[in-house]
């Protein structure tokens, strides 16, 4: 079984999945937005690293693909929709 195209899938779906997520927390976190932004900082890796991790563990490469592309879709989409409803 060759992990290539779980691996490509991860990287590069996995990577803006965990910038998106950052960014929500860093922009509507329950703190301070400086202090948002420094947990989202220290949470990116291992969120990363998460969501390589379920993205190579997929039995079907298609599974990751349609997987890691919806949940960034859906991450965008709240991320651009609350900044523009929300004034972020």
């Amino acid at each position: 079984m060759t992990y290539r195209s779980q691996a490509v899938a991860s990287s590069v779906f996995g990577t803006a999945l965990s910038f998106a997520l950052c960014a929500l927390y860093a922009q509507f976190g329950p703190g301070e937005p400086a202090t948002n932004f420094v947990i989202a900082l220290f949470l990116l890796v291992p969120l990363w690293s998460a969501i390589m991790v379920w993205g190579l563990k997929r039995e079907d490469p298609r599974t990751a693909w349609i997987g890691l592309a919806a949940a960034l879709g859906i991450a965008s989409a709240v991320l651009i929709v609350a900044r523009e409803t929300l004034g972020g």
